[in-house]
C-alpha cells in the first residue's frame, strides 16, 4: 500500500522516513557486498543423520540482487522478511520505540507516541 501510494519502493521509503532520521546507515533490504561478507547464516541439523548444514535464507532473492541494479526494481521488498543489518542497528529502532517514536540520539520523531502505543495493543 505504501509503495502504491508513494510510487517508491518500500526499501527507499524506509531509508527516507526511518533510517536517515535515526542516523542508521548500514541497513537495507538489499545488502551491499560488504554487508554480505559479514552475513551470518542459519544452520540446522538433519533429524536422522544429525549432520549440520546451512539453511537457505528466507529472503534469498535479496541476497542475489546487486544494490542499485535493474533487478532491485522488480524484486519484492518484503516487510515481513525485513532488512539486513548488524544487531546494533536494529537496537536503534528498538530504542526509538521505547522512547515513544523519537530517536534517543537524533531526537527526530518518526512516530507519534499514540502510534507506538497502538503497536503494543492486542
Amino acid at each position: 500500500m505504501a509503495e502504491r501510494a508513494s510510487g517508491k519502493c518500500l526499501n527507499d521509503l524506509m531509508q527516507e522516513h526511518i533510517f536517515k532520521p535515526l542516523n542508521i546507515k548500514n541497513i537495507s533490504m538489499f545488502p551491499s557486498a560488504d554487508m554480505k561478507s559479514r552475513l551470518v547464516y542459519t544452520h540446522s541439523r538433519h533429524p536422522e543423520t544429525r549432520k549440520l548444514s546451512v539453511r537457505e535464507h528466507i529472503n534469498h532473492c535479496a541476497l542475489a540482487v546487486e544494490p542499485g541494479s535493474a533487478d532491485e526494481e522488480v524484486t519484492l521488498n518484503s516487510a515481513g522478511a525485513g532488512c539486513f543489518a548488524q544487531p546494533s542497528e536494529h537496537t536503534k529502532i528498538i530504542a526509538t520505540l521505547l522512547d515513544d517514536g523519537t530517536g534517543p540520539v537524533t531526537k527526530n520523531q518518526i512516530l507519534r507516541p499514540e502510534t507506538v502505543a497502538e503497536m503494543f495493543k492486542n
